[in-house]
């Protein structure tokens, strides 16, 4: 259930609460939002609806509760949660007495940033941990009694800390396959081949070795998926417990994949002369899954024997 949801069951809530009949309680299936209702009509007090003020003293209940919602109940959505929090920042920000426009642009960075750290799955894993953690020190920092803009650079500092102790993250298996394409692109002009040949030769390079390197078997997946199943099953028989034996099943199928379904890596320059030996057996059937195996073996048996330090 979202903020918008919550707050308009909420207001049904509200609505019937100010009725004669004593109902007095929104859905039950949002614990945050009926503590919420129960807490307001504490502070507020019953609204009779015959009195004089019973429309005032609903919109008071009303904005008690939306007020406790935005400040207590975190929403089940990721961007929602953000907002949420962008919206409290802005809030505390207008009340220590900061100017609208530098409210509007901390409230804007504590919301890209929120959204960075969680809802982003593109983002480095490094990166969203420091974002996150700064976000907590922010919110801590708020907690204890911090100024908003003083809590924000504090907040800065630490992630920009983080953030340069990060380790690059590892090249993937189809960038380093464009790598090496674009050094037999380079290699070839050098020698002064034709921009046609040396295109051709550098998509072939690049194609082949992502074959070879980056496409499992075909069906292998399929089968180590069957083989964690077996193990788990055989698990549960010989009395382990399902967490235990979901854990062993996962470890199986890791190991499985690892070592059957998982291509070598892309060549290093150690083994330029390994990955051009196997591309010409892949070259002979590219299409042959018994071709693919034989050169992705040629490949690591040459590395084991010539790039063994």
């Amino acid at each position: 259930m979202n903020a918008t949801r919550v707050l308009l069951s909420l207001a049904l809530g509200i609505a019937f609460a100010v009725a004669p009949r004593p109902v007095g309680a929104v859905d039950g299936s949002d614990p945050c939002a009926t503590a919420c209702l129960a807490a307001a009509k504490e502070a507020v007090g019953a609204c009779d609806e015959t009195a004089a003020d019973a429309a005032a003293c609903a919109e008071r209940l009303r904005a008690a509760v939306e007020s406790c919602v935005q400040e207590r109940c975190a929403p089940l959505i990721c961007e929602d949660r953000c907002e949420a929090l962008a919206r409290r920042v802005h809030g505390r920000c207008l009340e220590a007495g900061i100017v609208e426009d530098r409210c509007d642009a901390l409230a804007k960075e504590i919301h890209e940033r929120c959204l960075r750290a969680n809802c982003d799955p593109t983002a480095p894993t490094c990166e969203r941990k420091c974002l996150g953690a700064g976000l907590a020190l922010f919110q801590e920092c708020i907690a204890a009694g911090g100024g908003p803009e003083e809590c924000a650079a504090k907040a800065r500092a630490s992630v920009a800390s983080c953030i340069d102790e990060c380790t690059p993250e590892p090249p993937t298996c189809a960038d380093r396959c464009r790598s090496f394409a674009e050094e037999r692109l380079t290699a070839c002009r050098a020698a002064g081949g034709t921009e046609e040949e040396c295109t051709a030769d550098a998509r072939a390079a690049h194609e082949r070795c992502v074959t070879l390197h980056c496409t499992p078997p075909p069906g292998c997946e399929d089968r180590c998926a069957a083989r964690a199943a077996n193990a788990e099953r055989a698990c549960l028989t010989w009395g382990g417990g399902a967490d235990r034996c979901a854990a062993f099943a996962r470890r199986v199928l890791a190991r499985c994949t690892a070592r059957f379904c998982d291509g070598p890596p892309p060549p290093e320059r150690c083994a330029l002369a390994c990955e051009l030996r196997a591309q010409q057996l892949l070259a002979k059937a590219p299409d042959d899954a018994r071709t693919c195996w034989r050169s992705r073996r040629a490949f690591l048996r040459c590395v084991r024997y010539a790039c063994a330090d």
